[in-house]
């Protein structure tokens, strides 16, 4: 039954974005991308306060919102703009173990470096992709990078696709869908 409901709410919001994207590419490719099952590469390493983590894999969590920065992008500009994420990371800290946010790093060789440095002060696990297997792994992952944030469920399966942050509503949903996926 739960699958049911949550096949629903994954259509009814893929319809969602598709009519508020007037149809577009935007609306097909997340359609396109809902459902899909997301693979981790095994080489990524954890970086917490600027430092490389061992032995500090991904969880089994019923839930997890996948952040990817990939290298399209200046790696060390996003980084410099994730304090609007502590309150997503807080509710992770409320949920607890049945939900996992995952900021996954596909940083270009230029940004390498500086990924140390602009981590520090963040208090949440990053995984860095040196080798930029992730997006080889996904092809189904969208190009635009508006549709880089997105909700897996306990089998990696694509449930919600868009960046909640900013946007109440969609946090919100992300929310309900994070409660049904974890039972709370």
């Amino acid at each position: 039954m739960n699958l049911v409901r949550n096949g629903i709410g994954a259509l009814l919001f893929g319809m969602f974005v598709v009519l508020s994207c007037g149809r577009g590419s935007l609306g097909r490719e997340v359609e396109a991308f809902v459902g899909q099952r997301v693979v981790f590469p095994d080489s990524l390493q954890a970086v917490v306060g600027g430092r490389t983590v061992e032995n500090l894999g991904l969880t089994d969590s019923a839930a997890k919102l996948v952040v990817w920065i990939d290298s399209i992008g200046c790696t060390s500009c996003a980084l410099q703009h994730l304090d609007p994420w502590y309150e997503v990371t807080d509710y992770a800290g409320q949920v607890g173990q049945g939900f996992q946010v995952v900021f996954l790093l596909s940083p270009k060789r230029a940004d390498r470096n500086t990924i140390g440095r602009s981590t520090m002060l963040f208090r949440y696990p990053m995984y860095v992709d040196r080798e930029s297997r992730f997006e080889a792994l996904n092809p189904a992952v969208p190009k635009d990078s508006r549709l880089h944030v997105f909700l897996l469920d306990s089998a990696n399966r694509v449930v919600l696709v868009g960046s909640p942050i900013g946007n109440p509503r969609l946090w919100e949903l992300y929310k309900q869908q994070i409660e049904k996926l974890t039972g709370r």
